[in-house]
């Protein structure tokens, strides 16, 4: 674990990727694959938690109260990180951007 001058406390994986970053009671932590690509994102605070999966260039969010309580869901798509469409699971509506 290492820290910076912005307060962070960062740990790494063996290939050099962010594996937890910490600070002010946020923390991040990523999950990679084989290949190194990040499969999944987790972002917990006393609000609660934020999971972000991601597949190709589709990342399913999922919110939770910091009680495991579900808040939402929902499905996006992007081309050059631009969000392009939001589906959301709970009421099955698509946006588009």
């Amino acid at each position: 674990m290492t820290d910076d001058t912005t307060g962070r406390v960062l740990a790494y994986t063996t290939f050099d990727k962010p594996r937890r970053i910490e600070k002010d009671g946020h923390t991040t932590v990523f999950e990679y694959g084989p290949d190194r690509r990040r499969l999944a994102r987790v972002d917990s605070s006393a609000a609660g938690v934020v999971t972000t999966r991601y597949q190709g260039a589709v990342e399913r969010v999922t919110h939770t109260t910091a009680g495991g309580g579900f808040v939402k869901a929902y499905l996006r798509r992007s081309i050059n990180g631009v969000a392009i469409i939001r589906l959301d699971l709970q009421g099955f509506r698509g946006q588009f951007t």
